[in-house]
């Protein structure tokens, strides 16, 4: 919890109106229409567990779908009434890449 509490800090320092931390799939799905409804800006933690791969990169499987078709999917598997357009597709892919 108190790594958690680091990035609500640095959040709220930096401006952010309303912070929300989940590090589990219920909290999130159950938090997502308070995360929403929120007046921005709206900074969201979300604590994941990475899977880790070492097999060398010509041996690996390549992934079925783009970052972008996972993030269209997102409300749909996270079982929310939300859609995200293809601008808001492309502002998160951006942020998740860089510009």
């Amino acid at each position: 919890m108190q790594k958690f509490l680091i990035w609500e800090g640095m959040a709220k320092a930096a401006g952010y109106a309303k912070v929300f931390s989940f590090d589990n799939l219920e909290d999130l799905t159950t938090g997502l229409d308070e995360v929403f409804e929120s007046e921005g800006p709206v900074f969201v933690h979300l604590r994941v567990e990475p899977e880790i791969e070492n097999t060398p990169v010509q041996y690996r499987t390549r992934p079925s779908r783009t970052v972008q078709m996972a993030i269209k999917e997102l409300p749909e598997t996270l079982g929310v009434d939300r859609f995200l357009n293809d601008s808001a597709i492309a502002k998160i892919t951006r942020l998740y890449w860089g510009d």
